[in-house]
C-alpha cells in the first residue's frame, strides 16, 4: 500500500519507521491469484461441456456437482484475496496515524473481514440453489466493502497530499493524485461487475443465465488486484524517465524516495564550499586600495 509519511517524521527520512515503510514487503498472494484464475478457466471448460453436451449419466451428475462447488469456492477465494489486499493497503496507509486510530481501524476492518467471510461461506453452502439469495447478498456486500475501504484510503492520502503540498510544494503532491486514481479504477471494476452480477441474479431466475457472469467475476477480482501493480509500475517508469519524484509499488504500492531526495539536496547544500564571485566588488577592494596608494605616492 502506499507509504504516506507522517507530519511528525523528519524531512531526512532516517527514522526506523520510514525505513520499514520503504522496504518492499513480500506478496506471496500474487501466485495464488494466478492459480485461482487458471483454475477458474478449467472449471469453465467443464461447465461449458456440461451445458452443451449434457450427458445423461450418474457420472455426469457427480461431475456437475463438483464443478458447481468448485466454481463457488474459486469465486469466494478470489474475492477474499482481493478484499484482503485492499485491507492490507489500508493498514499500511494508516500505519503513521495515531495508535488509537490504528486500533479502531483494525477492529473495523476485522468486522468487514467477518462480514465477507460469512457471506462467502453462506454462498458456498447454498451454491446449488436456482435462486440463490446468498449469492446476491455476496455480490452487494463485496461491492460495499470495497467502496468503504477505498474511501478510507483516499481520505488518508488526501490528508498527506495537503501536508506534502504545504511543506514541499505543489509538484510533490501529484503522486498522491495518481495514487487515488489507481485505487478508484481498481475498486470501480469490482463494484460495477458485482452490482451488475447481483442485478442479473435478481432478475433472472435461471441458473444457466448466470454461468458467464459468474465466471467473469473471478477474473475481475484477480485483474483488479493486479491492475494496481501494473498501473503503478507504468507510472514509476514514466517518472523515472522524466527525472521526477517517482512512486514505486514493489509488490504493493508506496511513495518512493521522497524524503531521501530532499535529504540528498540538503547534504549537498551543506557540504558544498562557498564559491566566491570574482566580479564581486568586495574582492576588488584590495586592488582598489593598492591603486589608490600608488596614486598618493606619485603625488608626493
Amino acid at each position: 500500500m502506499a507509504t504516506a509519511f507522517s507530519p511528525e517524521c523528519t524531512t531526512k527520512g532516517n527514522c526506523e519507521q520510514c525505513k520499514a515503510m520503504l522496504k518492499p514487503p513480500a506478496r506471496p498472494g500474487d501466485p495464488a491469484m494466478f492459480l485461482l484464475s487458471t483454475f477458474s478457466v478449467i472449471t469453465a471448460g467443464f461447465r461449458a461441456r456440461l451445458l452443451f453436451v449434457r450427458p445423461e449419466s450418474s457420472r455426469a451428475a457427480v461431475l456437475e456437482r463438483f464443478v458447481v462447488r468448485a466454481e463457488a469456492c474459486t469465486l469466494v477465494l478470489a474475492n477474499w484475496a482481493a478484499d484482503l489486499s485492499m485491507m492490507w493497503r489500508c493498514l499500511v496507509v494508516y500505519s503513521t496515524a495515531d495508535p488509537s486510530i490504528q486500533t479502531k481501524l483494525t477492529l473495523f476492518l476485522a468486522l468487514l473481514s467477518l462480514l465477507s467471510l460469512g457471506s462467502g461461506i453462506s454462498y458456498i453452502i447454498s451454491a446449488f440453489r436456482v435462486f440463490n439469495v446468498f449469492m446476491i447478498a455476496f455480490s452487494f456486500i463485496t461491492a460495499t466493502i470495497n467502496i468503504i475501504i477505498t474511501i478510507l484510503i483516499i481520505a488518508r492520502l488526501s490528508y498527506h497530499q495537503r501536508y506534502i503540498r504545504k511543506t514541499l510544494g505543489e509538484r510533490h503532491s501529484s503522486p498522491y493524485s495518481r495514487l487515488q486514481y489507481i485505487l478508484t479504477e481498481s475498486t470501480m471494476s469490482i463494484v460495477v461487475f458485482n452490482v451488475a452480477h447481483g442485478v442479473v441474479a435478481w432478475k433472472q431466475k435461471d441458473k444457466y443465465v448466470l454461468v458467464l457472469p459468474h465466471q467473469l467475476l473471478v477474473h475481475i477480482y484477480v485483474i483488479s488486484a493486479l491492475l494496481v501493480l501494473y498501473r503503478a509500475s507504468q507510472r514509476k517508469k514514466s517518472l523515472d524517465t522524466q527525472g521526477q519524484t517517482s512512486i514505486q509499488f514493489s509488490r504493493s504500492f508506496m511513495l518512493s524516495d521522497l524524503l531521501e531526495e530532499h535529504a540528498e539536496r540538503e547534504n549537498t547544500r551543506e557540504s558544498s564550499p562557498l564559491q566566491v564571485d570574482p566580479n564581486c566588488t568586495e574582492h576588488r577592494q584590495p586592488n582598489e586600495d593598492s591603486s589608490n596608494s600608488s596614486i598618493r605616492r606619485q603625488a608626493l
